[in-house]
């Protein structure tokens, strides 16, 4: 009788450069995982928790249960790889918190990089012209206008007085740029989580009272807005057109606009 040979035991992966060079097919056998690293977002209400290291950052999959963790905390972590996106992520997470650690200094990626989804999981510095704010499911809402992008973000720690704050502001911040999937694993965009007020630096605050700014004629505004009006205007007419929740269209005796509510 030929004896048995025990099957050879997989190597543990201990750094995140090593997850993310998986190939999705290699991630998908469950690989361990055992690293040491620094969260820079958790959210488990929304099933989000990003760890970097010094080799990189990753999404992990939070399970029920797992130990509470909060931006900047140093952890000890253990899972396996599973297929992500366009990278590995971390699938059946336990956390161990260690202490506070160092955040990562933040990526200056361009709004070309962050809408492509090249930042995915980073921690990134952006600066932008919030478009619009609201309370959403208990998180601080808003639409950031970054030159030509518009991206969506959403702020963990605020208070309320933050959300008529927010909108019309000039903002520099420090949070995750997360890539969205599809069903089918295409990527669908991106969206900026900041851990909490304290990472938001105003630039620029929002008018007290938007309807105190100075009335202007419809012939005024540049046509390419995003580019040319960095800020909201002030116009007055007649409403030709409402439909709910998508756009209001007005006429002056200068010309028609179509304008569309904030959130």
């Amino acid at each position: 009788m030929v004896p048995s040979v025990p099957a050879a035991r997989q190597t543990v992966l201990t750094n995140i450069s090593q997850i993310v060079g998986l190939k999705n097919t290699q991630a998908k056998q469950g690989l361990p995982v055992r690293l040491t690293g620094v969260v820079t977002y958790f959210d488990a209400e929304w099933n989000l928790l990003f760890i970097c290291d010094g080799t990189g950052s990753i999404y992990v999959a939070p399970t029920p249960g797992m130990a509470k963790a909060q931006s900047g905390d140093l952890v000890e972590m253990e899972g396996i790889t599973a297929p992500g996106g366009n990278v590995p992520i971390v699938a059946r997470a336990a956390l161990q918190v260690l202490g506070r650690g160092q955040m990562p200094e933040p990526s200056k990626a361009s709004p070309k990089e962050l809408v492509s989804g090249q930042a995915g999981s980073q921690w990134v510095e952006v600066r932008g012209i919030v478009r619009a704010a609201d309370d959403r499911e208990g998180r601080l809402g808003f639409d950031l206008q970054i030159e030509r992008e518009r991206i969506r973000g959403y702020v963990l720690d605020y208070a309320p007085s933050n959300v008529t704050q927010m909108a019309d502001a000039e903002i520099k911040f420090q949070g995750v740029c997360a890539n969205s999937y599809d069903d089918k694993g295409r990527f669908a965009g991106v969206q900026l989580f900041v851990p909490g007020m304290a990472n938001i630096q105003v630039e620029q605050p929002a008018p007290a009272d938007p309807f105190a700014l100075p009335l202007r004629a419809v012939s005024e505004l540049p046509r390419l807005s995003p580019e040319h009006v960095r800020h909201r205007v002030r116009v007055q007419g007649t409403v030709l057109q409402q439909k709910l929740g998508q756009h209001v269209t007005l006429k002056e005796p200068t010309g028609t606009i179509q304008c569309t509510p904030g959130k």
